[in-house]
């Protein structure tokens, strides 16, 4: 078996049986360690490998020697009853936390697109043998072929260190302490949650870890617990790090204010805001804090809206020729130069004219709208979470975008009328975003049946969800009246190196 035919289609529920079936034992590490050094060759890189800036910024001045993360081989080799539950030793919590949020982070770069391409093709197939039989099948060719054209994968421009948003839960860590902030692996139905550092992962950037350790050295000095899950009594939930290209540098923290009396909260709204500002969190250097007080299981700004300690309302990032103003709340691809190369790519497929209007659906905070409003006569996006539109409205308005709409509502339901207003429009294109579910099948029954839509963009972040790929077939179906849609044409876009996600362009025509 190729090297690529073992790593494919690795994915991150792979790692977590890796958690649940490995025995704990002092020899395990020193096994795989052998196992990586026999493999290692010029396309894979060395399991030990420290991605070298965090050299600097994790080092001891910075945070002092009990926060010290350098050492590659700790001496201590005592687990926590998580970490020994799932088999895994404070010594491997890094290399572990890489395999399950990077999969393929072994991998040199170009044999990862090799990776994704395969997966791809793959999923393409699939899809091949869910379209309608009245699909034609071009030149002749079998239904196990690939049902459109398929472009070779776009790199990422910046490989490492490319996220500029994290979001950092506490629970207990390898080491078995309660208060360690990292990433939660596992789920209450299969064992205890284990919390592990993200300190080293080469897709993070160095000064989103070192705000998270010294938020864990905030959260380990508070006389209030940390909040694992809701009805566990705690108060201390999670740590939001956000950065923009500039080097602009934005933090949110969020609460469980369980009974605490407002002065309480008042008092550690106080505390934390002086501890980044001028205590021994002001080496981060924030541009930003927000505080979040929230007893929800999802804390959306609309729920809950974010406080502003200190600093700018938002911080402010270019994407292409746009002006984005990105608040705490605000959903930006994590990956901005790659979000770039995806956006030229939806701009093309689009091929929009100075007659079109373009509908923008599942536009979040408007960089479909506001990057291609030049190229048409007028944008409409809609948007389910009203912060977002919000956001898209204030974007359009600093970028001086006056041929745009944006309309808060769900998309199944504010359709219809958008599409009874423009049923003259000569050239109408879509673009739909949606989330890694897809969207509702009113939705594209909606799409299918709209005669003046010429052209449908579908940018997939999860093409191989079964909501997604029924979306897809969907918009194959013969409408009642009129011509369908064919797919024409696949492209994906690597905006996540070293994880086994991607988003794919998938263009339709009548």
């Amino acid at each position: 078996m190729t090297l690529v035919q073992q790593v494919s289609f690795c994915r991150v529920y792979q790692c977590y049986r890796q958690l649940s079936t490995q025995s704990y034992s002092k020899k395990s590490a020193k096994h795989r360690n052998k196992k990586y050094q026999a493999a290692s060759n010029d396309n894979i890189i060395k399991s030990r490998t420290l991605w070298e800036p965090f050299r600097e910024v994790l080092s001891d001045h910075a945070l002092g020697a009990e926060n010290h993360v350098v050492e590659e081989t700790p001496k201590d080799d005592g687990a926590g009853r998580a970490a020994r539950f799932w088999g895994v030793s404070p010594a491997e919590a890094h290399e572990r936390a890489a395999d399950a949020v990077t999969p393929l982070w072994r991998l040199a770069y170009p044999r990862q697109l090799e990776v994704k391409q395969a997966r791809v093709t793959a999923l393409l197939r699939q899809l091949a043998g869910r379209l309608p039989a009245t699909e034609p099948a071009a030149g002749g060719r079998r239904r196990s072929a690939l049902p459109c054209r398929l472009d070779t994968i776009v790199p990422s421009p910046l490989v490492d260190g490319y996220r500029n948003k994290e979001e950092y839960k506490i629970g207990e860590g390898a080491d078995g302490h309660p208060r360690t902030v990292g990433f939660i692996f596992s789920s209450p139905s299969r064992g205890p949650p284990l919390c592990l550092p993200g300190d080293r992962l080469r897709n993070c950037r160095p000064e989103h870890a070192r705000t998270a350790l010294a938020f864990q050295q905030f959260v380990r000095e508070s006389p209030l617990a940390a909040c694992s899950r809701l009805d566990d009594g705690g108060h201390w939930r999670s740590l939001l790090v956000r950065s923009s290209r500039a080097g602009h540098l934005l933090a949110a923290v969020t609460l469980h204010p369980q009974r605490l009396e407002p002065a309480a909260i008042e008092a550690e709204r106080r505390r934390l805001a002086e501890f980044f500002r001028a205590g021994p969190g002001a080496h981060c250097r924030l541009d930003a804090l927000f505080f979040q007080e929230c007893g929800h299981a999802r804390c959306s700004a609309d729920q809950a809206p974010y406080q502003r300690l200190f600093g700018a309302a938002a911080l402010e990032e270019r994407l292409g020729h746009v002006r984005l103003l990105v608040s705490p709340g605000s959903f930006l691809q994590v990956n901005v130069p790659a979000a770039e190369q995806l956006y030229r790519v939806v701009e093309e497929s689009a091929r929009l004219t100075p007659a079109s209007v373009l509908l923008d659906l599942c536009c979040g905070t408007g960089p479909v709208s506001l990057l291609l409003a030049r190229r048409c006569r007028q944008c409409i996006g809609i948007e389910a979470t009203p912060s977002s539109v919000h956001d898209a409205k204030e974007n359009a308005r600093i970028n001086g975008i006056h041929n745009v709409e944006f309309i808060s509502g769900r998309v199944e339901q504010e359709l219809p009328h958008v599409l009874a207003d423009l049923e003259l429009s000569s050239d109408l294109v879509a673009v739909v975003n949606p989330g890694r579910d897809g969207v509702a099948p009113r939705v594209i029954d909606q799409l299918v049946a709209a005669p003046r839509l010429r052209r449908l963009v579908y940018i997939a972040c999860q093409p191989d969800h079964r909501r997604t790929a029924a979306n897809l077939a969907a918009l194959c179906r013969p409408p009642a009246a009129g011509r369908p849609l064919r797919l024409a044409r696949a492209t994906p876009v690597d905006l996540f190196p070293h994880t086994d996600h991607l988003e794919l362009v998938l263009t339709f025509e009548r």
